[in-house]
């Protein structure tokens, strides 16, 4: 609940004013911030390859994110014109700094000079990431086809070269590059 990001009072927080919106959401950005840097530090030794870090940092945050009940929250930005935070899978700090700046201005605690907003190519990060790795394992878009499915082989595939020739023949195509052992 989100009263336990302010404080471990069962009470319900009146998040009516946009004051006590624009705490509450500066309380759950640095649990989130520090939530997900413990969880994204248990597995960066993992990552073997750096550009995977950014996103391995921001699904560490949107974890964070999650744990946390935000409906109550979600519900009282509504009336405010504000992001639900909902969809922010892919740009989790980005989202909540922009309604953060958003609702300081509306409290008066910064003027639209002062407001720290994360620049518009940040909330697009996740999207342009996906969209590489998606080219990188298979290939560039067709012009006309965006779907693409991954078919993973049982290991009777390693050997039993006629199921693969049977599953080429109802219409997979493969890639030269996804021939190669891994």
């Amino acid at each position: 609940m989100i009263s336990q990001i302010l404080d471990t009072s069962d009470a319900p927080i009146d998040l009516s004013s946009p004051q006590v919106l624009l705490s509450t959401l500066q309380s759950l950005r640095q649990t989130v911030e520090t939530e997900g840097a413990a969880t994204f530090n248990q597995w960066r030794s993992q990552i073997q390859r750096p550009e995977f870090l950014s996103s391995a940092l921001n699904l560490a945050q949107y974890l964070a994110l999650r744990r946390h009940d935000l409906r109550d929250l979600q519900a009282a930005l509504m009336p405010w014109g504000l992001s639900s935070l909902g969809r922010i899978e892919a740009r989790v700090m980005p989202n909540l700094e922009a309604v953060i700046a958003t609702l300081a201005v509306i409290c008066g605690q910064a003027t639209t000079e002062q407001l720290h907003r994360p620049p518009i190519a940040s909330f697009f990060e996740g999207n342009r990431l996906l969209r590489q790795h998606t080219e990188e394992l298979f290939g560039p878009t067709l012009s006309h086809r965006r779907v693409r499915i991954m078919v993973t082989l049982p290991t009777e595939a390693a050997t039993d070269y006629g199921l693969v020739r049977e599953i080429v023949r109802r219409g997979v195509k493969l890639r030269p590059h996804q021939l190669r052992p891994r």
